[in-house]
């Protein structure tokens, strides 16, 4: 057991989730498709004009992979959802910093594994160096986060940084302006260190080694971020606690005024309150379910449109599958006693949680069934519009398994697997396995 509590906290959830191998999993194919889906074209594109497309495409990357690792910290210091065991206990502020880069390297090793992933089918003597390049960046990022994050809390209270602040603002309080713009500070400390380390990435294929050590330079800038951070988080990290009360108080006397119905879809949830409470849920706390599902679904409409059926068969049936474990997501929002509480009957919630579910689902389906009418493929089209009906009778089922005590996850891996022989089935039929 380790000695810091907040990861001791963390083993424990995570040892107390059933459904984190499967998602795991699922993730794990979504990076192994989009990975295969990327790495030959790109390899292809470089064949010509090497030199220049290899630095650009690098810096894209990298550049691309900071932003990423900025949005992650900005949610570990700002918003992660055991702040409020750190405002008890404020002498601990290191050991909690520890905790969430630890979870955030390990949450963000998936986003790591795509972006070397897209660069492998590239020559072998070429990819050692991409790899060190794209690794220095995320390391550097995740440094180069922490420091800026802690840092934009002694912005939001110093009294120099008030008349920036004000301009940047908007609609925004001015403590929230200086956490909004901190990501894309940290973006832009690392700009420069990503030019050079990319630049020199290039220098080194062409046979320049002495160039090296530069591909390190954003390494060495998330280190003195990282050195920044250790400093800052003591005195910052509990007085940003306090920073989100006023910023949330500030909003939520705002939105007293806003219509309850005011959600995604919510002219079908007429005279349906429970509909209606579970999609303010799914819009409020998992509104990128919603847009990766419209995404997911117009990925799969333009592969329709290039006439490549198999990766649009590959996307279409890894959502699914994916989709599966919504319901679970969606009724963390609504623990048993909180139902209970309310009155709602398991009946009713489950009825309730299908039609949600089913809903987003079909947020993926609606552009690839637009594609096939528009080109014309009637049997194509009855083929997918079998396969998302049955991926909603599954959700239903998912749904009813979510509600069954002892053999819930047992059945539910069942209907995932059931999902999963449909979509083999579906292109085998078709011809394209």
């Amino acid at each position: 057991m380790s000695s810091n509590p907040y990861i001791t906290v963390r083993q424990k959830k995570d040892q107390r989730q059933p459904m984190r191998v499967p998602l795991l999993l699922v993730q794990v194919v979504f990076v192994v498709v989009i990975i295969l889906s990327i790495r030959e074209p790109l390899s292809i594109y470089l064949l010509s004009n090497t030199s220049q497309r290899l630095e650009q495409l690098l810096l894209r990357t990298s550049a691309l992979l900071v932003a990423l690792m900025a949005l992650q910290t900005y949610t570990g210091i700002v918003r992660h959802p055991e702040r409020n065991i750190f405002g008890v206990h404020p002498i601990l502020s290191v050991p909690f910093l520890y905790s969430v880069a630890l979870e955030q390297v390990k949450g963000s090793l998936l986003w790591w594994l795509t972006a070397v992933g897209i660069w492998s089918a590239v020559s072998m003597s070429w990819f050692p160096w991409i790899l060190l390049c794209l690794t220095s960046a995320w390391i550097g990022g995740i440094g180069v986060g922490y420091g800026v994050h802690l840092g934009s809390v002694w912005v939001a209270r110093s009294p120099n940084m008030a008349p920036v602040l004000d301009m940047l603002r908007g609609q925004n309080p001015k403590e929230q302006a200086a956490f909004i713009y901190a990501p894309g500070v940290a973006l832009g400390l690392m700009g420069l260190s990503l030019l050079f380390s990319t630049g020199a990435t290039r220098l080194v294929i062409e046979g320049q080694h002495n160039l090296a050590p530069w591909i390190l330079l954003p390494l060495g800038v998330g280190v003195v971020g990282w050195l920044v951070a250790l400093r800052l988080v003591p005195p910052y990290l509990l007085r940003a606690s306090m920073i989100l009360v006023d910023i949330d108080a500030h909003w939520n006397s705002l939105e007293e005024g806003d219509q309850e119905d005011g959600v995604y879809l919510d002219w079908l949830a007429t005279d349906k309150p429970h509909r209606l409470r579970l999609l303010r849920n799914s819009w409020r706390l998992h509104r990128w379910v919603t847009y990766l599902a419209w995404s997911v679904g117009g990925l799969s409409a333009l592969f329709l449109w290039l006439e490549d059926l198999v990766s649009a068969l590959v996307l279409c049936g890894a959502a699914s599958i994916a989709f599966l474990f919504f319901p679970m997501l969606l009724s963390k929002s609504e623990p048993k006693w909180l139902q209970w509480s309310l009155g709602i009957s398991d009946a009713v919630q489950r009825k309730a949680l299908t039609e949600v579910s089913i809903l987003i689902w079909m947020s993926v389906g609606v552009p690839v069934l637009f594609m096939l009418v528009w080109l014309g493929l009637p049997g194509f089209s009855l083929l997918f519009v079998g396969s998302f009906l049955w991926t909603a009778l599954m959700l239903g089922l998912a749904v009813r398994a979510h509600f069954v005590e002892r053999k819930g996850t047992l059945m539910h891996r069942g209907i995932v697997l059931l999902t999963l022989m449909w979509w083999i089935g579906m292109a085998k039929w078709m011809g394209v396995v």
